[in-house]
């Protein structure tokens, strides 16, 4: 008889999906997946060696941002994937969200970012063939970037955007401003809604490495680095006589659309935006242990946070912990006792108030947070969930099961 593997998974406290550009070659990028950003990033600029192939010619490499969060290493690869390849991703297909069949779309839908880049290469009998890829500029692949965000089941991940430089979190803004309506309100296929703070933006215009000089405010506007650069597609847009006849406006069915220059003026990025731009990722170890810059850690206080974090500095850890699963708590919800043996099984406050102290079957504050939200469609499991006890601010689902695992592993 096979066990089951959701005592065995482990949540990554870091497994992010980033998008490099070369500084060689400004519309050359890269996407790839890494538990350490930072080490990945040198790795790519042949700083460490081997691990770094394909990205050897277009040297050296700066990261613009990374999308972390993912609940396992196999969710962020799909994400990767998909990012890479968004012709064929069967998350990227156009839906009608108000047809009874859109939430079973896929490969039959037209894809939102079809190929319209011929690219010829040998099969290994010599036969040439070609292959249509999408556009690799930075600003299309953050497009790309929204709209997997916007898409299910990403935009149920609770996932977050890290900005390294001042250019990429402008085109974002940009994008934001510019969309003709909230594009993550609600899942772009099933129309359910999100939180209202998903996605989760933060900055940290040091770099990944915390090496990297933040633009200095003396100028009227920022002075982007990548103002002297441009795409094909941006001169094209700027001088009509050499637009082409089918340019992207009618390609891609992303209702987005890429900014026609790179400089601050062009994508309406003020200081007073720089200057208000969130500051403080919160997941840990984005940069490498033996860096002098300070590390992203938000997760010192989610596991036992009541009970082991809070126990006297006279009493030892596994005490605390052989004094914790001793108890035999009641469910908030059903009543029942709590098995606090399986840290799977339970969930302290979701709300993480340290007044409260009732403890729920994960089960029964699941059902209880989707009950307290009804939907047309029925789901398996809720958005977000609120602690039934103290009525405390709701926490994302992802991330009440997050701490869930954090708990199993700290009592293991």
């Amino acid at each position: 008889m096979r066990t089951s593997s959701v005592s065995q998974h482990t949540v990554p406290p870091v497994y992010a999906c980033y998008l490099l550009r070369s500084q060689a070659k400004p519309n050359v990028t890269y996407v790839g997946s890494t538990p350490d950003p930072a080490r990945r990033l040198r790795q790519h600029n042949g700083q460490i060696v081997s691990g770094a192939f394909h990205t050897r010619f277009a040297r050296p490499w700066q990261m613009d941002l990374v999308v972390c969060g993912f609940p396992s290493r196999l969710a962020a690869l799909q994400f990767e994937w998909s990012w890479q390849k968004p012709n064929v991703s069967r998350h990227l297909r156009c839906v009608d969200v108000e047809s009874p069949q859109s939430i079973h779309a896929g490969r039959s839908s037209a894809p939102l970012f079809p190929g319209d880049r011929p690219l010829v290469s040998k099969d290994r009998n010599g036969k040439r063939r070609t292959k249509l890829r999408v556009s690799v500029v930075p600003e299309n692949r953050i497009l790309v970037m929204r709209a997997l965000l916007a898409s299910e089941p990403f935009c149920f991940w609770n996932l977050q955007v890290i900005f390294f430089n001042e250019w990429a979190y402008g085109v974002w803004l940009h994008l934001e401003r510019t969309a003709s309506a909230p594009l993550f309100a609600k899942g772009r296929v099933t129309g359910r809604t999100l939180p209202a703070t998903y996605p989760r933006i933060m900055c940290d215009f040091t770099g990944v490495s915390g090496t990297a000089t933040p633009l200095a405010s003396d100028t009227p506007w920022p002075e982007l680095p990548e103002a002297l650069t441009e795409s094909a597609w941006q001169k094209q847009q700027r001088n009509p006589r050499r637009r082409k006849k089918h340019d992207e406006d009618n390609i891609t069915g992303w209702p987005e659309r890429m900014p026609l220059a790179r400089s601050a003026p062009a994508l309406g990025l003020t200081w007073e935006d720089l200057h208000r731009a969130p500051q403080v990722p919160p997941l840990p170890s984005l940069r490498s242990k033996g860096s002098n810059a300070p590390r992203h850690d938000d997760y010192a206080c989610t596991t036992l946070e009541k009970t082991l974090l809070e126990r006297s500095t006279d009493t030892p850890l596994p005490a605390a912990k052989q004094a914790f699963v001793q108890q035999t708590p009641a469910c908030g919800l059903c009543h029942e006792p709590v098995d606090l043996h399986d840290a799977t099984a339970y969930s302290l406050c979701p709300s993480r108030t340290h007044s409260c102290t009732d403890v729920f079957h994960l089960d029964c504050l699941a059902k209880h947070s989707k009950d307290a939200h009804p939907t047309p469609r029925t789901f398996c499991l809720p958005v977000e969930s609120a602690c039934p006890s103290c009525k405390g601010a709701p926490a994302p689902w992802p991330e009440v099961v997050r701490r869930v695992f954090r708990r199993a592993e700290l009592l293991s």
